[in-house]
Parts: structure tokens; C-alpha cells; sequence
């Protein structure tokens, strides 16, 4: 019997993983109609006792879990945590150890769980998001993580959603954020750039560490790690995260541009802040034809309002009020950082003015083609 158990839900559950990747209200609507169903289906005597029928039973809760976490609405989040728990119950009740896909999938009932805590944040601290993630990266690393990609994303993606809950703490628990999000880094330094979940794994991991380090930075560093050093991390993670999602903006994945449009201004805000003689350089780098033409052109008004208020503030932080004796080191650093601004700022101006005639040239061709066809 357990095979015709397995084989009836089967159906019901592709029903339902299709709905959930179309993600429209409508077919979250109908995945969590389809869960329902192989819920009912699978419930009761013929999941007691049978894996054929517990595993499944376990798969249709987390999926109506995942599916009502991306519809939304008032009690979302609640409901999804209620499934979450369901599926825990059922998968945690498997003898794991026989299937390491039954101990992935319970690692990722634990992850989604921590990552609807999180979002839910004020009815919870913290440390029961943590805990949830802390459950899913011990489950995973009982598996043979080299061998699986498959693995080692979704453990990246614990990672992740730890570093994130991390920093939902009241203070940030940044140190400990940053390490979770290198962790996850290193899980997918070798797919990202042509791994489009590896890649996306390895951009908001690097966001992560990003915020973790400029939190760390506001709050004044530490005493185990001098600020220079924070620094230096902080403007890798910013420049390597901009180019990866660059990379991918210039293969046509537009859903990587808040992200890359996110690492531009992180960048220009921790230049400006602790090193502004890098920031025309750093600018410029990134407006300069054709490395934003190729990867962003549908968003030049974005990348060069960000360059252009980091300018600007950087310009007007160097002319307040401060003692300066002609012919030292630092008098002269900050001079040649002035010009420096400015230089770029002009510089910005006119690759601003030359764009926008190049589009207009393109809407014009586009429109005597309309015309004569």
C-alpha cells in the first residue's frame, strides 16, 4: 500500500511545486488548495507508521508553508510557522539516517521556519530564528556537502538566513552575522558566477556581510579587528558583490538589479564615509562606458543619481570647518581628494549628457522604423 499512497499524492504535490514557481496570487492560491488535498489524502492511518506516506505528508505542509509565506497577507507568516512545525513533525519522525534527501528535507523545513520567524520579527527575539537555522546547518553538514551542489546551496542559504536574523538583533550581533554570511560565501565562491541560485546565494550573502561590517564600522569597530581592516572588507564585499550581480544583469537577469543598484550605493556610502580620495575612482569605474552601458542601460537614471548625492556629499563633508596648516600630508591629501571629486563629478555630468543623447538617438531610429514599416 505504501507505494500507491506515495504514487496518489505524488500528483497533488507537482500541482503544487508548479503554482508555487509561477508565484502569482492565484497560484499560491491553488498550491496551498493542492497541499490541502494531499494533506487530507495522506493524513490520518496511512501516514502512521509508513515513510512511504510520512515523507510526502511532511513535503505537502512545508510546501503549504512556503506557498502562504509568498502569497502574504494579515496572519501569513503565523500560519506558515504552523506549517513549518507540521512538517518538521512528520519529516523528524522519518529514520533519517536511511535517505539523505529525508535529512535535506528536513534541514530545509528547519531553514523556512527560521526564515518565517525572521520576517516576522517583533512577535519573536532573535534566538528562536537563529536556533531554526542552527537545526538546519547541523542536519546538512551530515551530509556529503561535496558531492551535492544541491546541498551545499541550501546549506549556504542556512547560512544566510542566520547571518540575516542575526542582524535583526536589537543591537545587530554583527561579528557573529558577518561570519555566518562568509560561510556562506565560500559554499558557492566556485558556482556563483554561473549558478543562477549559486549566484543569487552569493549576492545576498555578500549584502549581509556588507551590513554586518558597516554596522560594526558604526559602532566603532572593535578591539579585536582595527577599523582599516573593516574597511578593506567592507569595499571587497561591495566591489565583488557589484560585479557579480553586474555579470548576471549582462546575461538578462534583471531580478539582480536592486541588488546591484544596493552594492553601488553601499560602496559610494563606506568610500565616502572612510576613504572619499577612492571614491571618484570607485565612481567612475562603474559609470564609465561599457561596463554599466552593457549591464544596466534600462537603469542609468538610478546608478547616476546614487553617484551623483555620494558626490555631493562627500564634496560638502570636506568643505566644513576645519584647522588645516599649509604643506602637510593631510593638507595635501584633502586637496587632491577635492579636485579629485570634482574632477568626477564633471566627469559624470558629461557621460550623463552623452547618454541621454544616445538614447535619444536610439528613440528616434525607433520611431522612423514604426513610421516607414
Amino acid at each position: 500500500m505504501g507505494g500507491d499512497v506515495k504514487a496518489g499524492a505524488q500528483g497533488l504535490l507537482r500541482r503544487a511545486d508548479d503554482c508555487v514557481r509561477r508565484n502569482t496570487a492565484a497560484s499560491l492560491a491553488a498550491a496551498i488548495c493542492a497541499c490541502d488535498e494531499a494533506i487530507a489524502f495522506l493524513g490520518g492511518r496511512r501516514a502512521a507508521g509508513n515513510p512511504s506516506a510520512r515523507h510526502p505528508l511532511g513535503i505537502a505542509w512545508m510546501t503549504r508553508g512556503n506557498a502562504t509565506m509568498q502569497l502574504g497577507g494579515p496572519g501569513c507568516l503565523g500560519e506558515a510557522i504552523r506549517c513549518y512545525d507540521q512538517a518538521i513533525a512528520c519529516l523528524g519522525e522519518l529514520p533519517v539516517e536511511a535517505d539523505g534527501e529525508w535529512i535535506a528535507d528536513l534541514a530545509a523545513a528547519w531553514t523556512n521556519r527560521g526564515r518565517a520567524l525572521q520576517r516576522e520579527g517583533a512577535a519573536h527575539g532573535p534566538s528562536e530564528a537563529v536556533h531554526c537555522c542552527d537545526q538546519a546547518i547541523a542536519l546538512f553538514r551530515r551530509l556529503p556537502i561535496g558531492a551535492s551542489r544541491r546541498f551545499r546551496h541550501n546549506l549556504a542559504a542556512a547560512w544566510i538566513n542566520r547571518a540575516e536574523s542575526l542582524l535583526g538583533a536589537s543591537p545587530p550581533l554583527a561579528s557573529e552575522a558577518a561570519d555566518s554570511a562568509r560561510e556562506a560565501i565560500a559554499l558557492v565562491a566556485e558556482a556563483e558566477a554561473d549558478d543562477l541560485f549559486a549566484g543569487e546565494i552569493g549576492l545576498k550573502a555578500r549584502c549581509a556581510l556588507g551590513r554586518a561590517l558597516e554596522s560594526r564600522l558604526a559602532a566603532g569597530g572593535s578591539a579585536g579587528r582595527p577599523a582599516a581592516a573593516l574597511i578593506a572588507a567592507a569595499t571587497d564585499a561591495a566591489e565583488r558583490g557589484l560585479e557579480l550581480a553586474l555579470s548576471w544583469r549582462r546575461r538578462g537577469a534583471d531580478q539582480f538589479h536592486p541588488l546591484a543598484a544596493w552594492f553601488f550605493e553601499f560602496g559610494a556610502r563606506i568610500y565616502g564615509s572612510y576613504q572619499p580620495q577612492f571614491l571618484a575612482e570607485f565612481i567612475l569605474e562603474t559609470m564609465e562606458p561599457p561596463r554599466l552601458l552593457a549591464a544596466v542601460a534600462a537603469a542609468e537614471t538610478e546608478f547616476h543619481s546614487i553617484a551623483a548625492e555620494a558626490l555631493t556629499r562627500a564634496l560638502s563633508h570636506l568643505r566644513s570647518p576645519r584647522l588645516l596648516m599649509a604643506g602637510t600630508t593631510e593638507t595635501d591629501r584633502l586637496i587632491g581628494t577635492w579636485r579629485e571629486l570634482n574632477v568626477a563629478r564633471e566627469r559624470l555630468e558629461h557621460i550623463t549628457h552623452a547618454q541621454f543623447e544616445e538614447r535619444l538617438g536610439r528613440q528616434l531610429i525607433a520611431g522612423e522604423v514604426l513610421v516607414n514599416g
